[in-house]
């Protein structure tokens, strides 16, 4: 059923992303967006200009300012220093509202996250389907990663599956298929994608590897660890994929906001795949891991000429070194032949592999991969 979210206050919600519209949320918080991006604009140009006294009084000044939030309890009057009430209004307008402050390196500025959650009883990791403010700058509020939103949740940080990244291109998605593609079609359409496919192919135990081959310009080799990822959900997992696999929007996503290759294919062969060829996949699925893990290691152990002295280093030492910056390094990274060569192998076993699970299960009555045996242990885990 879809729903118009500006024509009706409140409305049911069988996902529970709670009982107002999210046109009367917006509303609602409207007052605190607009200091956060008062507060931001300050706070990013004392950053980066510098100022005086003045200046500090005034950040000061827009931290204490009182804000009237309108909640289904009456309205409740904040700042931005008196974090408990302030979520505690937040959690007035709609329990799934979240607000997350952190405390920025250098500056001890407070930087601030406003987004909407779902949590996901039946899957490990809560999702964040849509992110109503995050502070800019240089820094800003955390935002390395495009598949996970570390917040505070029940006095723990827990990740959640950040499918507000693509929330665009999921509208672009049931566009493009005739759906309807309201705020709240965006939101029901995220999370069946998360449920189904993203809650099994992410994980927080695959963020070294994903980041190695992100920055290091390996799409394949991701791909194929998120491939790998779900089919080891077990067969039970993939037949509720199968169920959902016809829809074409999902097939749409997987081309045009989230580009997975090997995973769009599975979803297109799935509908048509009997249930004991689908069974094999959790078994070919092990192999492909361990088969992955083997060319890795042998990527991690190439040597490159490093630092000042260019002494020989192996790949790996350097990479877990600098692993926390990166997007600083790979321009340096990708000039050494070595590392060009050691990546380029990589990314052409991943799709290689890939392409003979995919091929076996799918075009061949009798699956049998060569190159894909099953070995006893790997050396290395991708995601350690």
């Amino acid at each position: 059923m879809a729903w118009d979210f500006g024509a009706a206050t409140y409305f049911y919600d069988p996902i529970g992303y709670g009982t107002l519209s999210l046109g009367e949320q917006a509303r609602r918080v409207a007052p605190l967006l607009e200091l956060l991006v008062e507060y931001d604009e300050a706070r990013v140009q004392l950053q980066t200009r510098g100022g005086k006294l003045k200046d500090l009084e005034h950040l000061d000044g827009l931290l204490k300012r009182e804000i009237r939030i309108q909640t289904s309890y009456g309205v409740k009057t904040v700042n931005l220093t008196d974090q408990r009430e302030l979520v505690s209004a937040l959690s007035w307008v709609d329990r799934n509202l979240h607000l997350q402050v952190r405390r920025l390196a250098g500056s001890g500025f407070p930087a601030y996250c406003l987004c909407r959650l779902h949590m996901d009883g039946f899957s490990e990791y809560g999702v964040v389907a849509a992110e109503w403010y995050m502070s800019p700058g240089d820094p800003g509020y955390p935002d390395s990663d495009p598949r996970f939103l570390r917040l505070l949740h029940g006095m723990h940080e827990v990740a959640f599956v950040r499918m507000s990244k693509y929330r665009s291109g999921a509208r672009e998605s049931l566009a493009a298929k005739g759906r309807p593609c309201g705020d709240a079609d965006v939101d029901r359409f995220l999370y069946l994608v998360a449920r189904h496919v993203c809650q099994s192919a992410w994980s927080v135990e695959q963020n070294f590897g994903v980041e190695i081959g992100r920055h290091l310009s390996m799409p394949r080799f991701v791909e194929a660890i998120e491939l790998a990822y779900l089919c080891l959900a077990g067969d039970h997992h993939l037949c509720a994929l199968r169920g959902v696999a016809t829809n074409p929007c999902l097939q749409e996503f997987f081309h045009v906001a989230y580009p997975q290759a090997a995973i769009g294919r599975l979803i297109r062969c799935l509908p048509s795949l009997p249930g004991d060829r689908i069974s094999e996949f959790p078994k070919q699925a092990r192999n492909l891991y361990l088969a992955l893990a083997r060319e890795f290691s042998d990527f991690l152990g190439c040597r490159i000429q490093w630092g000042f002295a260019r002494e020989e280093s192996p790949l790996w030492k350097v990479l877990y070194a600098n692993y926390s910056r990166l997007s600083a390094m790979r321009a340096l990274l990708l000039t050494d032949p070595s590392v060009q060569e050691a990546a380029a192998s990589l990314d052409r076993a991943a799709e290689e592999l890939v392409s003979g699970m995919l091929d076996a299960l799918v075009d061949r009555p009798t699956p049998s991969i060569r190159g894909m045996e099953p070995v006893a242990e790997s050396r290395i885990v991708i995601g350690d």
